[in-house]
């Protein structure tokens, strides 16, 4: 079922904190005093908030700093304690630790964020941002500047992501004009031209597959054909990082059966799949079956990258996805453990790929059958999960 938000207009919509969210508020207030700060809590935590959804995690923009410099502002603020006198404030700041995420363009990761756990809640800050490019050519990499909440919301992944909830004012904010509407509809559509969107941070792409196999939202048309181009799947193979997608690929899987075969069919239909299970691809198949010393092809000697991925074994994915979920529903001894049932979805995602003889080589040159080797080379998956996936090669009927 799709997830969709009760208050028609927004200037009625109401966000209910929890305790600890009051909290955290009145600290990010505190905080911002001293520099006349404008905090803005983003993304994820406001779309779910909307929709009645508990969450933890929570990505705060700031209009005028840095995000380490305003998280040590919140270590401070934390020390001269919170309302109530009650010495928990100092607690806190005693074993609040600031960590940082560089910034790293070229696997489209383009700001630095300051990380810290406060009242309870997982907290990322970082500035606003705006953005310009030297050239329209081949480079992606921007120039980094503060930005207003406009430009900040614009270069958002959706717009129903880009909603901001001003902790002075304490109401939902949208600078698109459009995410509260879509996110109503239950649509996800980009605040930009869609291929601009995509070629900024190519993930996006897998973003909305896992945003529509998670909440039942819908893909906006121009969304799916900017998906379709070339350049975009090569984008999302040369510019991000294979743990990057790989926490895509699970989290999209982990949401429910019904969800991850909407997420496998969604990867099918986008012609996403070789790109995001990395190189392999139909002719990757073809190649290995063929392969003269047995089976055995590195994994990286054909990306198929251009490959037609809306039939053949990806067709074949999603059918087993889909037959997995059917079965889910029909059971009488109730939902498999998470990761189990995450691990089935992946498998079936995966079971084309254990054809005999369809074989990578691992960095010692060592067969290794595909399905354990796209977990651990092309997703960057945990060890253990690379190991389950080599059990899916005995799962066909032969």
């Amino acid at each position: 079922m799709t997830a969709t938000v009760t208050a028609a207009d927004l200037a009625a919509a109401e966000v209910e904190l929890t305790s600890d969210e009051q909290d955290l508020v009145q600290v990010l207030v505190a905080a911002a005093a001293a520099q006349q700060t404008t905090v803005r809590i983003c993304g994820g935590w406001v779309r779910d908030k909307a929709l009645g959804r508990v969450t933890k995690d929570v990505d705060v923009a700031l209009d005028n700093c840095s995000g380490a410099t305003f998280a040590e502002r919140v270590v401070e603020a934390l020390a001269k304690g919170l309302e109530g006198g009650d010495g928990r404030g100092a607690a806190l700041a005693a074993s609040s630790t600031v960590g940082l995420i560089a910034a790293n363009p070229e696997q489209s990761k383009h700001l630095e964020t300051a990380t810290m756990r406060i009242c309870g809640v997982e907290v990322d800050f970082v500035n606003l941002r705006s953005e310009s490019y030297a050239d329209a050519g081949d480079s992606r990499i921007p120039t980094m500047a503060f930005g207003t909440p406009q430009e900040d919301a614009a270069r958002r992944d959706f717009t129903l992501n880009a909603l901001f909830f001003n902790v002075h004012t304490r109401r939902i904010e949208d600078f698109t004009g459009r995410g509260w509407e879509d996110l109503r509809a239950g649509l996800l559509r980009t605040p930009l031209e869609p291929r601009v969107t995509l070629l900024d941070d190519p993930l996006r792409a897998l973003r909305g597959v896992r945003f529509a196999s998670r909440y039942g939202f819908a893909l906006d048309p121009g969304f799916a054909e900017a998906c379709l181009l070339p350049e975009v799947r090569a984008a999302l193979l040369a510019k991000v990082s294979r743990e990057r997608v790989g926490k895509e690929v699970w989290g999209a899987l982990a949401t429910s059966p019904a969800g991850a075969a909407r997420a496998v069919d969604e990867l099918r239909r986008l012609q996403l799949a070789s790109a995001t299970f990395r190189g392999v691809g139909a002719a990757e198949l073809a190649g290995a079956a063929r392969a003269p010393d047995g089976g055995a092809v590195p994994l990286d000697t054909v990306y198929a990258a251009d490959a037609d991925d809306t039939g053949g074994p990806w067709l074949l994915s999603a059918r087993c996805c889909a037959a997995l979920a059917a079965g889910e529903a029909q059971t009488a001894a109730g939902p498999l453990p998470t990761r189990d049932a995450t691990l089935a979805a992946l498998a079936c995602a995966l079971l084309p790929l254990a054809e005999p003889g369809c074989e990578a080589l691992d960095r010692k040159r060592r067969p290794t059958p595909l399905p354990q080797a796209v977990c651990k080379e092309g997703l960057k998956l945990p060890g253990r999960t690379a190991t389950d996936a080599r059990r899916v090669r005995f799962l066909r009927p032969y």
